[in-house]
């Protein structure tokens, strides 16, 4: 089976989940997988953009182009290890001849497993505003909470630094505040909707869900065939 990725939307993050597939992937089965990684040439303002919600044509023109060599390249599924982008993700798959895995339905999928009912989300200002979360999580009947517009412009701000290698560890302790806030409104868990925060966040009063590792589980069930359809 071959996949396909498409990254360089947080780019230390794409590389570390194609590594960490590898890795796993090798290990259950004694063989490296069949990888093809898209690195998507993004300008400097075009990754502010995203996380500040202001996605638009070259979003778009970008993931699509890479879509569609992935699907010359003839692999079996697709995966993006971005959050935000998924907005995207109804003109992709209409234009992919093979299946596009949603880091949103696999997170909403595992929020119901645990039996979660009211779940906090960290993320962009664009995850947020689009509802990319509460969609999936009302299908499996979880309310989701989210931070006020004052403390989302400040995660959003966060997100940038922690991208480019400059956050500190007084940004580490405003995201642990926002999450004892998240509580304190009800939430039972924390969705870690930013791919890059799974590794920077290293405590929490709450449960995390870092929906990059739960992509990574399900992408590596299905090339070991722990799952067979997607």
């Amino acid at each position: 089976m071959r996949l396909g990725i498409i990254g360089g939307l947080g780019p230390a993050t794409s590389c570390a989940f194609c590594l960490n597939v590898n890795n796993r992937v090798r290990k259950l089965t004694d063989c490296q997988p069949d990888i093809v990684l898209e690195n998507l040439p993004i300008s400097t303002s075009a990754e502010r953009n995203i996380i500040h919600g202001n996605l638009g044509f070259e979003h778009c023109r970008l993931l699509m182009q890479a879509v569609e060599r992935l699907n010359r390249n003839e692999v079996d599924f697709i995966v993006i290890p971005c959050n935000t982008v998924h907005v995207f993700i109804n003109e992709l798959r209409e234009n992919s001849h093979v299946p596009i895995l949603s880091i949103i339905e696999e997170c909403a999928k595992e929020c119901q497993l645990r039996g979660f009912r009211k779940v906090g989300l960290l993320g962009s200002t664009k995850t947020v505003n689009e509802k990319l979360h509460d969609t999936e999580l009302e299908k499996c009947g979880i309310q989701l909470i989210t931070l006020n517009e004052k403390n989302q412009e400040k995660v959003s701000e966060i997100l940038i630094k922690i991208i480019h290698n400059k956050a500190t560890e007084a940004d580490e302790a405003f995201l642990i505040g926002v999450i004892d806030v998240l509580r304190t409104n009800g939430a039972e868990a924390v969705i870690l909707g930013c791919t890059e925060l799974g590794s920077f966040i290293r405590k929490s009063s709450l449960p995390l869900l870092d929906t990059l590792s739960i992509f990574e589980d399900e992408t590596v069930n299905l090339l070991t065939n722990k799952k067979k359809t997607i």
